[in-house]
């Protein structure tokens, strides 16, 4: 194994590809037992990505928030704490370990919830309010051009 290097950025990831392919794990090791459970947490994405591939491409995706909500919730990080759990005596690591879980359990619903917060005001309200806009104004569908929608149009 490589020595970590000095300034290397923490993140992991997992892409699918398509169906028929596994999907594709990135891990920045910096040498911490939290490395350990985030491969763990992106394994669980990597497994999920396998069992959905025989839906097919259009349906094996899963958004993002879902994906995450689920797996940050299930349980995926339980084997490398309950390893550690069994493995050390000392109480106070124990502690250190399950606090840990429970704070990433606790910030992936807190990111979740500001996800969906943000998708709901930017999206889906200012859509609905320009659509408002538009029926409040006579419910004109030509854009603006004060004709009708095909009237001058090439043929």
């Amino acid at each position: 194994m490589r020595p970590v290097r000095s300034g290397k950025a923490s993140g992991a990831f997992a892409h699918p590809t398509v169906p028929a392919a596994h999907p594709y794990l990135l891990l920045n090791y910096q040498g911490k037992a939290r490395d350990v459970m985030t491969l763990a947490h992106e394994l669980g994405h990597g497994v999920h990505q396998v069992l959905a591939g025989p839906q097919g491409q259009l349906m094996a995706d899963t958004p993002l928030t879902l994906a995450e909500t689920a797996i940050g919730l299930r349980g995926d990080a339980d084997l490398p704490v309950e390893c550690w759990k069994a493995t050390t005596d000392r109480k106070s690591r124990r502690k250190t370990l399950l606090a840990g879980k429970v704070e990433d359990m606790i910030n992936t619903v807190v990111r979740q919830v500001a996800f969906y917060e943000f998708e709901r005001k930017r999206v889906h309200d200012e859509r609905a309010q320009r659509r408002n806009a538009a029926g409040r104004a006579g419910g004109n569908l030509d854009g603006g051009t004060g004709r009708k929608p095909g009237a001058g149009d090439p043929v």
